[in-house]
């Protein structure tokens, strides 16, 4: 069923002997950064009651950035395949993405709170300069862009360790 203008639908005929799950369609959303707060729900019926329920939806916002990879030159280059992650408060792992072909990260439909961005990789060049490698980002409940949070790795030798750019 479709919400009216209030927001509200009303199902019926639903069956009185198995639960229904009902869910909020984030595609019929009205702007592609609302997003449902619960994935969705499971409600008995029974004749001749109504059940109320209620689904938050929150504006979600966004993580970006680049990864590069600094020589002992001090040039910059742009590095593929870095895989990044997303933590919640309490370290559960939200999200996880691979860097694009010119270094480039985005996490999409981050929900309001605060995150630590870590960085992982398996390459063995690149696997003692990310450990540890991590960053606080704060999504506000308007949702948030978080742009520009771009990761340096820095070569041995270069002056300094890896290091989050500002």
């Amino acid at each position: 069923a479709r919400t009216n203008e209030a927001g509200v639908a009303k199902f019926t005929s639903l069956s009185a002997h198995e639960p229904t799950e009902i869910a909020v369609d984030p595609d019929t959303l009205p702007d592609p950064f609302w997003q449902p707060s619960i994935a969705g729900m499971a409600v008995a019926t029974r004749t001749g009651s109504v059940s109320r329920l209620e689904f938050p939806v929150v504006a979600t916002g966004e993580i970006d950035g680049t990864v590069f990879y600094e020589t002992s030159e001090g040039a910059k280059e742009p590095l593929a395949n870095v895989q990044l992650e997303i933590q919640d408060e309490n370290g559960a792992s939200v999200q996880t993405i691979t860097s694009e072909y010119d270094g480039f990260y985005l996490f999409e439909k981050v929900f309001p709170g605060t995150y630590t961005l870590l960085v992982h990789s398996e390459d063995p060049k690149l696997k003692e300069l990310t450990a540890g490698l991590q960053r606080e980002v704060v999504i506000g409940n308007d949702g948030t862009i978080a742009r520009g949070n771009d990761i340096v790795l820095r070569a041995p030798g270069s002056g300094s360790q890896s290091k989050s750019a500002p």
